[in-house]
């Protein structure tokens, strides 16, 4: 994987998420030991050998996801760069309204190439309405 941006980093997390792909999602990952995730209601990961672990666990546990990224910003700053977003996430099979997670993505430049270094989501307030989630993109 080459990310010449933390848009194109990003992007790749994501399919590589969708795809449930161990290998593109852990190319994603910088190798550095600094690295953490933090998953929903989820215990604190640190280095890439735990988050390899559990994101394995995801892939082989959870059923297809896929991914509406709504309100989505990016901060860059040299070989830093934050990506704060909102995820709607579409489970096959589920009936009803979309789950929503807020994330926050972090993404070092390493070597020239984008790698994330943090990935921190939690779920969405009660509050936050699927009313503004497109009908179309439902999957049942």
């Amino acid at each position: 994987m080459i990310a010449d941006t933390p848009e194109h980093a990003a992007a790749a997390f994501y399919r590589a998420f969708e795809r449930r792909d161990l290998d593109d999602m852990m190319a994603v990952w910088s190798t550095a030991p600094d690295t953490v995730c933090i998953h929903p209601m989820g215990h604190r990961l640190d280095g890439y050998d735990a988050i390899r672990e559990t994101w394995k666990q995801i892939f082989g546990n959870a059923p297809a996801m896929h991914f509406h990224n709504t309100r989505e910003r990016f901060i860059v700053n040299r070989d830093i760069a934050i990506q704060t977003l909102q995820e709607i996430i579409y489970v096959e099979g589920q009936t009803g309204s979309p789950s929503g997670v807020l994330a926050t993505n972090i993404f070092r430049c390493e070597a020239g190439e984008w790698r994330m270094i943090m990935h921190h989501a939690s779920p969405r307030p009660e509050s936050a309405s699927s009313k503004s989630v497109p009908a179309e993109r439902r999957i049942h």
